[in-house]
C-alpha cells in the first residue's frame, strides 16, 4: 500500500471522496495530505516496530560543557531514539543527541516507507487517519470517537502480533514446568 491509497482507504471509511493524489484540487486531498505525515510518524514512534528500527553510527558536532560532553547530530529519518548501543544515558535536544560516549551508535526508529507496514500496522493507520479525517471534513464527532476506538483496538492487536513474533524461550528448571507433567 502507498500514502495515497492508505488515505483513500480512510476516507472511504468515513463515507468520504477517495484520492488519488495529495495534489488534487478537493478538501480530502488538502485535509489528507496534512495530517498523513504527523498520524504516520505519531503512529510509528508509538512502539518499537521491528520493521522500522535501524541503527546509525552519528556524526559527531560540537562539544558541550554541562551535563554531556559531546553532540551527534540525529538522522535526518529519525522518529524516536529508542536507545544508544552501548547504554549510555543521553538527552534529545532539538536534533541533536547528548552524550558522553565517543562514539554513538543510536538504535531509533525510522520513518519507515508504506510497503513496509505489516496489515495490522496498516490498519491501524487507516482508522487514526479515518478519525482525523471523520473531524476535520464532517465534522462527526460521533464517527470520530468511533474510528478513534477502532485504530487503538488495531493498534493494540498491532503491539501484540509485533511482540509475539520471533522464537519463545522456555524457562528451564522453572519448578512450574514440572508440575504440570
Amino acid at each position: 500500500m502507498n500514502k495515497i491509497e492508505i488515505c483513500s482507504k480512510a476516507l472511504n471509511k468515513i463515507g468520504a471522496i477517495e484520492i488519488d493524489s495529495f495534489e488534487d484540487d478537493t478538501p480530502e486531498a488538502q485535509i489528507a495530505s496534512s495530517m498523513y505525515p504527523l498520524v504516520k510518524r505519531k503512529t510509528l514512534s508509538s512502539f518499537a516496530w521491528s520493521f522500522a528500527v535501524k541503527s546509525a553510527t552519528l556524526v559527531r558536532i560540537e562539544e558541550v560543557d554541562r551535563d554531556f560532553r559531546v553532540a551527534y547530530a540525529l538522522p535526518e529519518d529519525m522518529v524516536r531514539a529508542i536507545k544508544l548501543e552501548s547504554g549510555a544515558a543521553y538527552r534529545i535536544v532539538g536534533n541533536k543527541l547528548l552524550t558522553n560516549v565517543e562514539t554513538a551508535v543510536l538504535e531509533y526508529i525510522y520513518d519507515a516507507e508504506e510497503e513496509n507496514f505489516p496489515p495490522m500496522f496498516a490498519a491501524a493507520i487507516v482508522s487514526s487517519l479515518a478519525a482525523e479525517f471523520a473531524f476535520a471534513l464532517i465534522d462527526d464527532g460521533a464517527k470520530f470517537n468511533m474510528m478513534q476506538r477502532q485504530a487503538m483496538t488495531e493498534l493494540r492487536e498491532a503491539r501484540f502480533l509485533e511482540t509475539s513474533q520471533g522464537e519463545r524461550k522456555r524457562i528451564k528448571n522453572f519448578s512450574l514446568n514440572s508440575a504440570r507433567n
